[in-house]
């Protein structure tokens, strides 16, 4: 049989682990979460990347561009661009899917803005931005540094979690 002193220490325990759990829950939609337009038309476009991961775009990833309405080849490569950059290939899957390849890699960390022109109407865009080289972000001791006890821990912070 169980103390008085004991059924109340469980009846805490259980209600603080009820309460770290709420909080693991509710905080738990806005850990990793990420702005997507992936699947949402933008005046009968959608711009899809082909290689992309949490960190961003892969530096040498091609595009789909996916049309509600039947398009040329033509059309297409009149009125898309990549702001900045020189004109990519396309090419013509089917008469609504045509995959773009950027003239030139991809620098690593930099936003890109791809635009689509038709006629009569805003400028559709899209804005990506590409990932970053696996690094090191910092370290315990710091680099260089001196009078460090020796039994100090090494610590080591990578730019990206769970690298394998």
């Amino acid at each position: 049989m169980l103390s008085k002193k004991m059924k109340i220490w469980i009846s805490i325990v259980t209600a603080f682990a009820i309460m770290m759990a709420g909080v693991v829950v509710w905080l738990d939609p806005f850990v990793g979460t990420t702005v997507s337009a992936e699947g949402q038309y933008r005046n009968g476009y959608l711009l899809i990347p082909e290689e992309y991961d949490l960190y961003g775009v892969s530096i040498d990833s091609k595009f789909t561009l996916l049309t509600l309405s039947e398009h040329t080849l033509e059309q297409v490569l009149a009125n898309f661009f990549i702001d900045g950059e020189p004109k990519p290939t396309i090419e013509k899957r089917s008469a609504t899917k045509f995959v773009i390849t950027p003239a030139k890699p991809l620098e690593p960390n930099k936003i890109y803005t791809f635009r689509m022109q038709k006629n009569g109407y805003e400028d559709i865009t899209w804005s990506f931005q590409t990932g970053y080289p696996f690094g090191i972000v910092s370290s315990l001791p710091a680099h260089r540094s001196t009078g460090v006890p020796i039994n100090t821990g090494i610590e080591i912070t990578f730019n990206l979690d769970g690298y394998q």
